[in-house]
C-alpha cells in the first residue's frame, strides 16, 4: 500500500488519551473474509502496533461541527505513554487510502514513526 507524507506543521492534535494494541487480521479459508486473531499486529522489524486517539484541531471557531478523532498507529515496544487533553506530535506522518471492503468507502490510515514534543522525540 502506498504512504503518502503528511505535512503535520498545518494541524493540531490533542491526545485523548486512549489508545490500544492494533489487532492482529487473519484470513479465513474462504480467501475473502478476515477475523480478528487475537494477537497484536507487528511491524516488519518485529516490534508491536499501537493506535493512538487523537481529536482534530482544525482552528476553527465553528461551535455546531463536531469534534473528529483519528488514530494514527505508533510501532513501539513498550505502551506509549500519551497525556489526556494535551497537543500531540508526530514523527513522520504518512497517510494510506484504501477501499474498506466491507463498506465500499475509501478509508484512510495514518501512521507515525515516533511521538515528538516540541521538535524532540520521546
Amino acid at each position: 500500500m502506498r504512504q503518502i507524507p503528511v505535512d503535520m506543521t498545518r494541524v493540531s492534535l490533542i491526545a485523548t488519551g486512549k489508545l490500544a494494541p492494533k489487532p492482529k487480521y487473519v484470513r479465513l479459508a474462504d480467501g475473502g473474509s478476515k477475523r480478528v486473531d487475537g494477537q497484536q499486529e507487528t511491524d516488519e522489524h518485529g516490534a508491536p502496533l499501537w493506535v493512538i486517539d487523537c481529536m482534530v484541531d482544525d482552528g476553527t471557531e465553528d461551535e455546531d461541527g463536531r469534534a473528529e478523532i483519528i488514530g494514527v498507529t505508533l510501532a513501539s515496544h513498550d505502551r506509549p505513554k500519551v497525556n489526556k487533553f494535551q497537543p500531540i506530535q508526530f514523527q513522520q506522518v504518512n497517510a494510506s487510502v484504501y477501499v474498506n471492503k466491507g463498506t465500499g468507502r475509501l478509508t484512510t490510515s495514518m501512521s507515525a514513526s515516533g511521538i515528538g514534543v516540541t521538535g524532540k522525540a520521546v
